[in-house]
């Protein structure tokens, strides 16, 4: 059994101007609760299997709340290792997005090579997580191999260059530059979206802070306990906010630089992935934590979660008593951005709208920068 359903956009116009926007999901949010009752090695088998993306960083995020809510703290070279193949996750959705997906939104040409390449070296990596729940180690000749395939594809197909050479591209100049002169499949898709005022999409909701232990303790747990509608429409102090690449990159220069010149849209977005790449890469290569897994007993009986995963924020409570789930909860990325009144729905209301199948390419484009783990359905009605 996996978790399905979709995204579905409705955009209404009149008079060549859009007059609303309306963001629907069928994801069903209930499944958590399908754990309830199971002993806690089955559910944290069970999980990951309900997700068609993201198994790895979901299962990581599962079996580590699980152990903090049993008593059993995961250690943190367990952990190193569940941030290891959560890593490679990452990457390997963020290359898909940023080497088939948006150059097919542009009109461009996509290329699908690498990314075959670095799912047929991640494949043994990501097998031996899922099939252990996360408690496998893999040998370091195989880990090696992810890593090499990885830099290769981000160096010569994203960056053009090595990554440390765009590492040191600092500022938003800088960046732009690179975009104006890469051939790479994404520089020409930024190129594209900075081609027509690189303003597409902006948004003016605020990004989701870097998440803690402390924040996630006080300001988001509260409240998805007390309000059952929480998971669906998470918000933070009462405010929908964005996660994803630009959240997670939003310290860096030139991101940050972006946000500012453009606004939090597509440009920014796009360039805040294509930087998260490099600096994945470059993480993987010095040996260094290159995704965030971590997970601690809230209290006696209830552990959390949190990963970083490639769409953004992934937050997991369990709460376990005399070793079996009694209860669990699970908000994710795609609610986040996704929600009635969130993100894409600021991202799309200043899109123009005086051809319907302009509309409607923009509309898609939007929707793949804010990066989905379901289809996404968009329609476009005249009044």
């Amino acid at each position: 059994m996996q978790i399905e359903g979709e995204i579905l956009v409705r955009l209404e116009r009149a008079g060549g101007r859009l007059t609303r926007v309306s963001v629907r999901s069928t994801r069903p949010l209930a499944t958590a609760r399908v754990v309830v009752g199971r002993r806690v090695g089955d559910a944290a088998a069970l999980l990951p299997r309900l997700y068609s993306v993201c198994a790895s960083a979901q299962g990581a995020a599962a079996v580590s709340a699980l152990e903090s809510a049993a008593g059993r703290l995961p250690s943190p070279s367990r952990l190193a290792e569940r941030a290891f193949s959560v890593a490679l996750e990452n990457l390997q959705e963020d290359l898909r997005r940023l080497l088939i997906d948006v150059p097919k939104a542009l009109g461009q040409v996509p290329v699908s090579e690498p990314v075959a390449s670095v799912r047929r070296a991640f494949a043994p990596v990501l097998a031996a997580a899922s099939s252990t729940v996360g408690k496998g180690f893999v040998s370091a000749p195989v880990r090696t191999h992810a890593i090499d395939t990885a830099t290769e594809a981000v160096s010569q197909h994203v960056l053009g260059e090595a990554s440390p050479s765009f590492v040191a591209r600092a500022d938003a100049d800088a960046l732009e530059y690179w975009a104006h002169e890469a051939t790479s499949a994404p520089a020409l898709a930024l190129r594209a979206v900075l081609g027509r005022g690189g303003r597409l999409g902006a948004s003016d909701a605020a990004t989701l802070p870097p998440m803690t232990r402390e924040l996630a303790q006080t300001r988001l747990l509260p409240a998805l306990v007390a309000a059952e509608g929480f998971a669906a429409a998470p918000r933070l102090d009462g405010v929908p906010c964005e996660t994803g690449a630009l959240a997670r990159m939003a310290g860096h220069p030139a991101v940050a630089g972006f946000a500012l010149r453009y606004g939090r849209g597509v440009a920014a977005r796009l360039a805040a992935r294509i930087a998260g790449v490099a600096r994945t890469v470059s993480a993987l290569a010095a040996g260094a934590p290159a995704a965030q897994v971590d997970a601690w007993p809230a209290r006696p009986g209830t552990g959390v979660a949190i990963v970083e995963t490639a769409r953004g924020l992934l937050l997991h409570r369990a709460e376990v008593r005399d070793e079996l789930v009694a209860g669990y909860g699970i908000v994710a990325p795609t609610e986040w951005n996704f929600q009635p009144g969130g993100p894409l729905e600021r991202s799309l209301a200043g899109l123009d709208a005086r051809d319907a199948d302009a509309l409607c390419r923009d509309a898609g484009l939007v929707v793949q920068s804010l990066d989905p783990c379901v289809a996404c359905g968009i329609e476009v009605h005249d009044a």
